[in-house]
């Protein structure tokens, strides 16, 4: 059966009831909701069933002018008829840890979805009510507390709401319709969610409905902060490098392997033994470079060494692998283990060729056990 994405599924029948073309018969009149036109139900096996403007008339109206009437219609029979309708907005938050574990510089914030059940508070949908200098596509407010801020519902499909209303401080939530699937979403999941949240939040309605694009709705005014933990999802990465009393040091890798544990932990993430057990650690937001490492390493009075902080471990672009340049003359292992440094008389230390970094949200911390 054809589609198209300009049909019009609704028209007004003799009572102005809103119904749809599924529910439309012969023997009664049908009009344009938005223009009031006479309509006719077109109900045949080719097409998508629509309503049709009568050719005399059909030049009188948009199919953008219909969607806009159309929105705040069913908008409004939906938080009529529904007992509970949600609305979804972004909220900046900011860690409130006070001792940050890897000693971040500025505390992280991050934009979290908070869902609000609008029908505790609103029991009142009203289509272009005047609220302050501006007449509003549909007003939510409070029959048992008239004092209550309102909310409005701006429906877009050709022009968004001007600066002069969005800069009045009224809580606005401006939604995008480019067709009736659009309208729909918002029908079938009794919420209006803001764009930009997580591809799971956004929902599709049927086979022939488009998935919410970005900046499809817009919350204005509603934004608050929130010093608040942070919960797993929104907690920052946490890198380590850390000693054993081996001793042996091991370094967190990032790895594309899902399946793989590299030793990356969230900040807030409880340490393992290993971890807890070490002699010297480093916990950092950021992956860890060795020289950084080493050099830390090396002013923390352990006198813990290691081969490659030696001016005398090479790599051997030849042999494609690192090796004692003194193998030769002082006998010593060609492929020594790391940690016969702690015990090489020959052990020379190398400078570091590190250059801190010096992003806002890059922190680190050095734990040493005596």
């Amino acid at each position: 059966m054809a589609y198209s994405k300009q049909d019009y599924s609704f028209a007004l029948d003799e009572s102005s009831i809103l119904t749809q073309v599924y529910n439309a018969t012969k023997d009664r009149k049908y009009f344009c909701p938005y223009c009031n036109a006479p309509m006719i139900p077109r109900q045949g096996a080719k097409r998508k069933w629509h309503f049709a403007h009568k050719p005399d008339t059909h030049g009188l109206c948009s199919y953008e002018s219909y969607l806009h009437k159309l929105a705040k219609m069913l908008i409004k029979k939906c938080f009529d008829e529904t007992d509970k309708f949600h609305i979804t907005f972004n909220v900046e938050s900011t860690c409130n840890i006070v001792d940050c574990p890897i000693n971040i510089k500025t505390p992280c914030s991050w934009h979290e979805p908070k869902t609000f059940e609008i029908k505790r508070l609103y029991d009142t949908c009203s289509i272009e009510k005047r609220v302050d200098n501006f007449i509003a596509d549909l007003v939510l407010t409070s029959s048992t507390n008239p004092s209550r801020e309102p909310i409005i519902i701006e429906i877009y499909v050709t022009h968004k709401s001007t600066e002069e209303k969005i800069n009045s401080g009224l809580r606005i939530i401006e939604i995008k319709i480019k067709s009736e699937e659009d309208i729909a979403a918002i029908l079938n999941a009794r919420s209006i969610s803001e764009s930009d949240l997580f591809p799971e939040d956004i929902f599709y309605v049927n086979e022939y409905s488009e998935k919410i694009d970005e900046d499809s709705v817009k919350f204005y005014n509603f934004k608050g902060h929130n010093d608040t933990t942070p919960s797993y999802k929104y907690q920052h990465q946490r890198f380590h490098f850390w000693i054993d009393n081996k001793p042996y040091y091991h370094n967190s890798k990032i790895s594309l392997d899902e399946d793989y544990d590299y030793n990356i932990f969230n900040c807030l993430s409880a340490l393992t033994p290993e971890l807890s057990s070490a002699v010297f650690r480093i916990d950092s937001s950021h992956p860890i470079d060795l020289d950084f490492a080493f050099a830390e390493l090396e002013k923390s009075g352990l006198n813990i060494k290691f081969c490659n902080m030696c001016n005398f471990y090479k790599y051997n672009e030849y042999l494609c692998r690192s090796l004692c340049t003194l193998y030769k003359s002082k006998g010593t292992a060609k492929y020594p283990r790391l940690s016969c440094a702690n015990t090489c008389p020959h052990f020379s230390l190398r400078k570091f060729d590190y250059q801190p970094n010096e992003c806002d949200d890059f922190g680190y911390k050095i734990y040493i056990k005596r």
